[in-house]
């Protein structure tokens, strides 16, 4: 069962899914296989794409199941109509997100995921540092920029005392 908890900000959600990479780092061997909790886990909390919405520089960020973080849909099918979540949309300039982008698809592809190895998995810590780093900007720009997310269910351990040393 994963760990769930509500993001009160975008943030939050970006937030979590630093301290649960950096805590699957934290173990003497990365490993992390198909039937692992943890891939459950990532592919549900876990930024893998920011797709842009209908208004030009405003993208909304998504999991793997093109949904946002910790949606409780478990596939993308249907898929998300993205104007209609406003709370997960985030206004980026083209360098702000080609700074955030992978080689391969949005923050991550298949063929860099962060499960497939602690060198991807480093790789994709540090897109979501800077991802981070953009959204808390955004938060203290007095622009009135709502980066607020409504969540009905995302992961507690982001509150978890065992995660305290894992996030930013």
């Amino acid at each position: 069962m994963l760990n769930k908890k509500k993001y009160t900000k975008l943030v939050d959600a970006v937030t979590y899914a630093i301290g649960l990479l950096n805590f699957e780092l934290s173990k003497t061997q990365f490993k992390i296989e198909s039937d692992d909790i943890s891939l459950t886990e990532m592919r549900h909390y876990m930024p893998y794409t920011l797709q842009e919405t209908s208004r030009s520089g405003i993208y909304i960020l998504l999991n793997r199941n093109y949904q946002p973080p910790g949606s409780d849909r478990t596939t993308s099918i249907p898929i998300a109509k993205y104007d209609d979540f406003t709370d997960f949309h985030i206004p980026l300039t083209p360098a702000q997100l080609n700074s955030v982008k992978s080689y391969s698809h949005g923050i991550f592809g298949d063929s860099d995921a962060p499960w497939i190895s602690s060198a991807t998995a480093k790789a994709y810590l540090f897109r979501l540092q800077k991802l981070f780093r953009i959204l808390k900007e955004l938060e203290d720009n007095e622009s009135g920029c709502d980066i607020y997310i409504n969540l009905t269910e995302a992961p507690s351990t982001i509150l978890d005392p065992r995660w305290s040393k894992y996030v930013i």
